[in-house]
């Protein structure tokens, strides 16, 4: 996640016309402690609007209202494939992620609610038979520090019950607490490891500061999580997809080699 700089520079310009008769040396004075008294006026409206400007852009804005969307490449499972018989695993396909932000209630002067709908998606697949992921997850954040709250008064975050495509029933919410850092990095972000909330996990992971990056001339930071991989991208840790269903049903799949195109085998003893 990147951090942005955001540099305000304050530009005064002021047109003076010249008179073609001369002033009264009083006239000159006077218009001089006038010019000078406006002068410092300005600077302090200057001072006054630049610290409340800074406190507002240091804070997690209430009108939030947008969409973030990246691509890439990846590997994938064939959704199509589910219904025949072999799985099919692609590589190196085109993926989509999207994310639409907008705010909830609460939202004060402290937290700030998020609601983001996310999906992942193949482009070169049409409309639903593309789609690998869609999820809307809502969270309470501080606005200052961008953490999770959780407390008496705020229930910690949500996320909407898995719907058919063509469920057209109201969302059903299921109680979420989040931790970490979620969506967002802090304005002042450090080079650090960061506790990061991964909703397709339920938990956090940590987010771990790789070094600097220039994204078209802006300084970045740039922070890496493994969620279930190593550094290397081996797996070394499953992530048990904790079910939205009242019986588990999606908790665990069993499939045969056979369906996921393996060869089985037996295996041998070696010697040492």
């Amino acid at each position: 996640m990147p951090r942005c700089l955001i540099t305000t520079r304050w530009r005064r310009s002021r047109t003076r016309r010249r008179s073609q008769q001369r002033e009264p040396s009083s006239h000159v004075a006077d218009r001089r402690v006038r010019d000078h008294g406006s002068r410092a006026a300005l600077l302090i409206a200057a001072l006054l609007l630049w610290t409340y400007t800074t406190s507002r852009i240091t804070k997690i804005p209430l009108d939030l209202d947008t969409t973030l969307i990246s691509d890439g490449n990846g590997t994938a499972l064939d959704p199509g494939s589910l219904s025949g018989d072999h799985y099919v695993i692609d590589q190196n396909v085109p993926l989509v992620s999207q994310q639409q932000i907008s705010v909830e209630s609460p939202a004060n002067a402290d937290v700030v609610t998020l609601q983001v709908g996310s999906t992942v998606r193949r482009s070169d697949k049409q409309k639903d038979t593309g789609l690998l992921l869609a999820i809307v997850d809502t969270v309470t954040l501080n606005r200052k520090t961008a953490m999770a709250v959780s407390d008496e008064t705020h229930p910690g975050g949500s996320v909407q019950k898995p719907r058919s495509i063509n469920d057209e029933s109201p969302p059903t919410n299921i109680a979420l607490p989040h931790d970490g850092l979620a969506y967002r990095f802090p304005f002042h972000t450090e080079k650090m490891t960061y506790s990061y909330f991964d909703p397709i996990a339920q938990k956090a992971y940590d987010a771990n500061y790789q070094g600097q990056e220039d994204v078209n001339g802006l300084t970045t930071y740039k922070f890496t999580q493994n969620v279930g991989y190593d550094a290397d991208g081996k797996l070394v840790d499953p992530v048990k997809y904790p079910s939205l269903y009242a019986n588990d049903d999606d908790g665990k799949v069993t499939a045969t080699a056979a369906r996921w195109a393996c060869l089985a085998t037996t295996p041998t003893k070696r010697s040492p």
